[in-house]
């Protein structure tokens, strides 16, 4: 008896077009609507088929049904970090200022979820493997959500053991079990290590999987007390959660899948966070100078300079009414520059570029009288925690001394309000610091105070470098690797560097030895030629911007329009103009780089007066392919004594258009093509539905043909019928249904990176060799995918070969592919989604990249279609 099937079935069919960037695949992981183990799945097939005998017959399969096993299932998320708070133990002397600096505590979470389908127990290690930093404290759990409906936080932190624990023994949970999605918070705490450098990475590794940042893998002992992975509750054991209403207890037997022992499955995550070492300026009053720009201030003759550590450049600022300019230093919170003389104390602002005297009888603020020969004009100086510190030395058998000046507050550090000598003098006269000469009293060349609050000097004693700290009152003579008397500075990331008569270098103290940093020194010269230096101070620091906006001109006027958005992620330089011109020239610095936002905005803070360039680098590329509407991409500004917010620094870029689309059309174009009782539709032209469908879009080939069921026209190329609805066709067992996908490239730019795959419909069966008869190709292999695109019809082979199309032979990405059923075709393409499982099996078509049609069939290879067919099981 012959069977048929009466009226063609509507047949489910997934189609994904993905262009660009891919999105991850879906990982086949358990979660809180995964059945229990134990659970019995039960499945019937149903369909219907033409009897001549007794019309149409509907039909259904026998009952098959399996059982859910247990499956234990681990993930681990990085989900972020901050930096710990100011009062954590072990901080850094930047700790708390919202900035990753080197030696900062930063707090990295980890947020671990069970991925299987039965509550389970985490083992949590004791450590994490860390680069650039090392842990500081114990991994704490720091919340939990028994089965992924409701987080509880705990108030007191559970500190990870010695050894590490599961978390039956840290939670009071019933074994500690956590339900499929429930999760475990745990932090990470970690000091990064001194002198990293500016973007270094701080990176934390939670666990230890064999391939690296990955869930869900068998476990495999790493060796190194790193893992993290689950543990089985043992079977009968209570493992009742919030929404299990009645005692609940281990399903019997172990999981399906970990290691043969006992069952594990593990998980690890990475990720890092940024060493800066530009930080947050302090409060007023306290803290040392910081500013990014590293640029420190320098005396010659009767001069004050500013001069970029990093490359020598310098330029004069101003002149003092003295022969010379001497005990330099800066307020970094009031933005003052002192300098002494005599027995005066003088301040020069940067802000409105005057001088004043701060007082002319310094000495009067001490009990004890000076000598009458008592002089700031030769003694070093110092700015540290909102106090000057202030050297003198004077003739053979006075004082040599460091003074501590305190201004009264909101005096804008213009009065004094008292003076203490540090006691330096007594080392003179106890004999630890001496004269080289035979003298009883050294004399200063310079002096400087770090962050940590420890006084480095130099002089022309026996003694030639010394240090003094703050601290502990405790001196050490220290042995230098150069012979340069230099003048002291210290720049905005608290760097110290020594400036002599016509260069600059960095030092560093390491135990009781002064060295120059190799590769750092540079000459000092500018504008008025060889810079030499007299005396040096801290870091320049103003009260001025220039800004602040990089913008997409989508309009080309050069205009900030309503509306047109920011670029995000574009670098900028700010360029030091030491001549003024607008032009940037070889010897000009950079002194900062910054990074457009998420609005496109920009700021270089805290300047003085004098003469930038704003220079767009784009070295992230976010400006390729774009036209700068602006006049120039560097743009010069002068800003003039004051606090002054300039905004003006604009750039505008116009991008082409860019709004790749693809258009897919689906349709039957044939029952039983070639063989004896063969169905075609090449001449059928189907309107699926309203005049703005797909298959009335321009830019098909051909013209609009009046679709002969629907409801408006289709364009010529497309052919065939849709769901059978036509014709009533009617298919048998055995049945050949060739199903046809047309394409086309119809937005304003190529396409990008083009996958399609259609699974092969349920009740039928791929037929893996339908087009052999066609142009072979360059792979080998039954060939049961037809590609027509760019004037050529070719079969491809259904092998992961690399069959390529003829006129570009191996070297345009174009490849067919077929995945039986329960290959997924994520193992080939792992961005893919077929929109459901390989459960009858899938093609996939690689298009690569498909230019944009600029007309009806222009270019050649801005359409296509594919084909393939299938049989009625």
């Amino acid at each position: 008896m012959s069977i048929r099937l009466t009226g063609l079935r509507r047949l489910l069919l997934s189609l994904l077009v993905t262009g660009g960037a891919l999105l991850p695949s879906a990982i086949a992981w358990a979660d809180a609507n995964s059945p229990a183990p134990g659970t019995v799945i039960q499945n019937q097939a149903t369909g219907s088929f033409s009897d001549p005998d007794s019309g149409i017959r509907n039909i259904e399969s026998n009952i098959v049904e399996v059982t859910v096993a247990e499956v234990a299932g681990i993930t681990v998320t990085a989900t972020g970090f901050t930096e710990a708070p100011s009062n954590v133990a072990n901080a850094g002397p930047n700790q708390g200022d919202s900035v990753i600096n080197t030696e900062d505590v930063v707090y990295f979470t980890f947020e671990i979820t069970n991925v299987g389908n039965d509550p389970t127990q985490f083992f949590i290690p004791d450590n994490a493997s860390i680069t650039n930093g090392s842990l500081n404290g114990p991994i704490q759990i720091i919340a939990y959500d028994t089965d992924g409906t409701s987080t509880t936080t705990l108030p007191t932190p559970i500190d990870v053991i010695a050894g590490g624990m599961t978390t039956g023994a840290a939670l009071g949970l019933p074994e500690g079990s956590i339900a499929p999605s429930g999760t475990v918070t745990v932090r990470v705490p970690v000091k990064a290590n001194t002198g990293l450098a500016n973007n270094d990475p701080l990176t934390v590794v939670l666990g230890d999987t064999p391939t690296g940042n990955s869930g869900n893998q068998v476990y495999s002992d790493g060796g190194n007390a790193l893992d993290l992975y689950t543990q089985d509750n043992q079977d009968a054991d209570i493992v009742d959660v919030p929404t299990t209403p009645v005692v609940e207890t281990e399903a019997a037997g172990p999981p399906i899948n970990g290691d043969t022992t006992f069952r594990r499955q593990e998980a690890s995550a990475t990720q890092s966070a940024l060493v800066t070492l530009v930080t947050v300026l302090p409060p007023v009053g306290t803290g040392t100078c910081r500013a990014d720009y590293n640029l420190v201030y320098s005396g010659q003759n009767n001069q004050i300079f500013a001069v970029h550590v990093e490359s020598g450049a310098s330029l004069q600022l101003t002149n003092t009414a003295l022969g010379a300019t001497n005990g330099l230093s800066t307020d970094h919170v009031n933005r003052q520059v002192y300098y002494g003389e005599g027995n005066s104390l003088f301040a020069w602002s940067p802000l409105t570029n005057t001088h004043v005297v701060v007082d002319s009888n310094f000495s009067s603020y001490l009990s004890t009288p000076l000598p009458t020969n008592f002089s700031l004009s030769s003694g070093g100086a110092a700015f540290f925690g909102g106090s000057v510190y202030q050297g003198s030395d004077i003739a053979s058998g006075g004082i040599f001394e460091i003074f501590k000046v305190d201004f009264v507050p909101g005096s804008n550090g213009l009065l004094i309000q008292d003076v203490t000598a540090l006691g330096i003098d007594t080392l003179v006269q106890n004999g630890t610091i001496t004269n080289s000469s035979g003298g009883a009293t050294p004399n200063w060349g310079d002096f400087i105070i770090d962050d940590n609050g420890v006084i480095t000097a130099n002089g022309n004693g026996g003694q030639v470098y010394w240090s003094y700290d703050l601290n502990t009152g405790t001196f050490v003579d220290l042995v230098d690797s150069f012979t340069t008397n230099s003048q002291l500075a210290k720049d905005g990331q608290g760097r110290l560097w020594a400036l002599g008569a016509s260069d600059v270098f960095q030092i560093t103290r390491v135990g009781n030895s002064i060295n120059e940093i190799p590769g750092t020194r540079r000459p000092t010269t500018g504008p008025l030629g060889a810079h030499s230096s007299a005396d040096a101070a801290e870091c320049v620091r103003g009260s001025s911007s220039i800004g602040d906006f990089v913008w997409n001109d989508t309009n080309a006027n050069g205009i900030t329009d309503s509306g047109e958005p920011g670029i995000e992620n574009v670098t900028v330089d700010l360029v030091w103009d030491l001549n003024g011109d607008g032009v940037i020239d070889a010897n000009e610095p950079v002194l900062a780089t910054r990074t457009t936002d998420a609005n496109g905005a920009y700021d270089f803070g805290e300047l003085i007066f004098g003469n930038y360039i704003i220079n767009v680098t784009d070295v992230n590329g976010v400006l390729a392919g774009s036209t700068l509407t602006t006049a120039t991409e560097s743009f010069g500004v002068t800003l003039p004594v004051g606090a002054i917010d300039f905004n003006d620094a604009n750039f505008g870029y116009q991008f082409p258009l860019s709004d790749p689309n693809l258009l897919l059309v689906k349709r039957i174009t044939a029952i039983n093509r070639g063989l004896a009782n063969e169905q075609s539709f090449d001449a059928e032209y189907v309107d699926v539905g309203s005049s703005n469908d797909i298959d009335n879009e321009v830019n098909w080939p051909g013209n609009p043909t009046a679709a002969t069921i629907g409801s408006g026209n289709v364009e010529e190329y497309i052919t065939g019928i849709a769901d059978g609805t036509a014709n009533s066709t009617l298919v048998a067992p055995g049945d050949e249904i060739e199903y046809t996908i047309s394409f086309l490239s119809n937005g304003d730019v190529a396409a990008q990176d083009v996958l399609i795959c259609d699974r092969t419909p349920t009740h039928t069966t791929f037929i893996t060799d339908a087009y052999n008869n066609l142009t072979p190709t360059f792979g080998s292999g039954p060939r049961g995918i037809l590609l027509n695109f760019n004037g050529a019809q070719i079969g491809l082979t259904n092998a992961d070969d690399g069959d390529e199309t003829p006129a570009t032979v191996d070297s345009d990405n174009i490849g067919g592919y077929y995945f039986p059923a329960g290959v997924e075709p994520s193992t080939r393409f792992p961005d893919i989604s077929c929109t459901g499982p390989n459960d009858n099996g899938a093609i996939v078509v690689e298009l690569s990249n498909i230019p944009n049609a600029t007309g009806d069939g222009v270019p050649a290879n801005s359409y296509g279609f594919i084909r393939f067919r299938v049989s009625v099981d």
